[in-house]
């Protein structure tokens, strides 16, 4: 299952400086950014929801949080949800306070006993 989108910062060239290709990878995040009302690290997600950062992490895993990735020469340094999923998450119905039950979890086969 897709779980995240990658966005590749450009790779060094030695025709451009430095700050010119820092300038167009801030171009870039802050167009995404507008696009799907801010981008968050986990953490930031997890404060704004009000759960732990586990907790963000399970919902990319389970796909209902879609993982913003951006990486610089084949490797990935950042990671962010949108501001979208967040408020879809926030306002959603089936959202259930507090911890599952033993029984869920028993059936979901995150516990054993």
């Amino acid at each position: 299952m897709e779980t995240g989108t990658l966005f590749a910062l450009p790779a060094a060239d030695p025709k451009r400086t430095a700050a010119a290709g820092a300038k167009a990878s801030i171009a870039r995040f802050l167009k995404l950014s507008k696009e799907v009302n801010g981008l968050f690290t986990q953490s930031q997600a997890a404060l704004l929801l009000g759960v732990s950062h586990t907790r963000v992490n399970h919902l990319i895993r389970d796909g209902r949080f879609r993982v913003y990735k951006f990486e610089h020469d084949g490797e990935v340094i950042a990671e962010y949800v949108s501001g979208l999923q967040i408020e879809s998450y926030l306002t959603s119905e089936d959202r259930k306070p507090g911890r599952p039950s033993k029984a869920r979890m028993f059936a979901a086969g995150l516990v054993t006993k």
